[in-house]
């Protein structure tokens, strides 16, 4: 499973991959062969990946990037969002057939987005506010190419919305913002210098090159960070915020890593999903006790944390058991997820969390009711459980670190 083809095998395999393309009537008999055979190989990669764009989660489904570029979703399905051409959930990992060659994915509310190392971005799933970016409102149960848009670099995807950064900096957003819709990129203005973003429900976050945090959208929780809880359609500076190497956003609260591994947190605050405090933020302020962080990941009312030393951090609501640490008590206390080591990337769902770990395995926790957890099973766990294979057979491996 682990033995690396050459060169040239990866290269006809990603062609048959794209020749086979909505190439059958079922979605099953071609796409269950290609996953078998993808299971009992790892192909080499083209371009190193980004770790963090390995694995995200939307409200219920959850996507995993191989190192050889191909995709695997599972969980939720009632708007394609698996992009495997049906309607049907999946409580195990299925293969995104016809999609090669990728080097980042992201999960939004009900729909997804992958970026493809040549600079195009790809879609498919719930469109009713144009958040698949190809000038229609149709719902995709498979992917399709977002319409105008290239030279990208980076993707994010929102509750209903869908944000990228081209090559110059420059950011472009399409789906339901605040004041309006569109179903085709258009540049946000007065935006340059971008390095990464990140989108929640209706509000977008976006990282500059200067270390300085830009926020703008939906605003009634204080989650644009600027001192007040007024929605703006422009990019607001987030106040007193410099030094930033990550971001997240959640539903209504927003995530930042500093560059000395500090982590500060402001909008939403029901349930002390900004750490050790009682109420709500508007502007940022320092999740108490956190040192060392990597990055982070925000959901709807819980947070998430990656240490440089690989060990995982949760807190906020824990009805389902997303802080994974074997209760279902919320905490605004950031504690270890039980047996979370070794973790190179993660991923906040709607009440789960999900984990990558250095040698490939997938660990999730939290809520299952549409098999998001990937483990064979609907049952929610409050501690953290082995993704399994394509069709429950075996476990799933998205092979080991590629980062540069």
């Amino acid at each position: 499973m682990n033995r690396l083809l050459n060169r040239a095998a990866t290269l006809a395999v990603a062609a048959l991959l794209t020749a086979c393309g909505g190439g059958y009537e079922d979605g099953t008999s071609t796409a269950n062969s290609q996953q078998d055979n993808l299971e009992k190989e790892t192909l080499a990669v083209a371009e190193p990946l980004d770790d963090a764009m390995r694995i995200s989660a939307g409200n219920a489904h959850t996507v995993g990037l191989r190192v050889d570029g191909s995709v695997f979703t599972w969980g939720e399905n009632s708007q394609g969002q698996l992009g495997v051409g049906n309607y049907v959930d999946s409580n195990t990992p299925t293969l995104v057939v016809g999609l090669s060659a990728v080097k980042a994915t992201r999960a939004g509310g009900a729909h997804t987005v992958a970026l493809k190392q040549d600079g195009s971005v790809w879609a498919w799933g719930s469109n009713g506010n144009g958040q698949l970016g190809n000038g229609t409102s149709g719902v995709s149960p498979r992917p399709i190419l977002v319409a105008g848009l290239s030279g990208v670099k980076a993707i994010a995807a929102g509750q209903t919305h869908t944000l990228a950064i081209k090559a110059d900096g420059t950011v472009w957003g399409w789906g339901r913002t605040t004041t309006a819709s569109s179903n085709r990129p258009t540049q946000v203005v007065g935006l340059s210098g971008v390095k990464a973003v990140v989108a929640g429900a209706q509000y977008s976050v976006a990282l500059k090159n200067d270390g300085t945090v830009w926020a703008w959208g939906n605003n009634n929780f204080g989650q644009l960070g600027n001192g007040t809880t007024v929605s703006s359609s422009n990019p607001v500076a987030v106040t007193g915020l410099v030094g930033v190497k990550s971001i997240s956003a959640g539903t209504i609260h927003t995530l930042a890593v500093k560059n000395d591994g500090s982590v500060w947190a402001w909008g939403n605050n029901a349930y002390g999903q900004l750490g050790g405090r009682s109420s709500h933020a508007y502007v940022p302020v320092p999740v108490s006790g956190l040192t060392g962080v990597k990055s982070v990941g925000a959901s709807a009312y819980n947070s998430v944390a990656l240490k440089t030393d690989g060990t995982v951090l949760t807190w906020g609501n824990n009805f389902f058991g997303q802080l994974g640490n074997g209760t279902r008590t919320n905490s605004s206390t950031p504690s270890p997820a039980l047996g979370m080591t070794g973790a190179i990337a993660i991923a906040a769902g709607t009440g789960s969390a999900h984990v990558l770990k250095g040698d490939g395995s997938v660990f999730g926790f939290g809520m299952n009711s549409s098999g998001q957890l990937g483990n064979n099973t609907l049952s929610q766990s409050s501690v953290p459980v082995q993704t399994s294979g394509v069709r429950g057979v075996g476990v799933l491996n998205l092979g080991t670190s590629a980062s540069r």
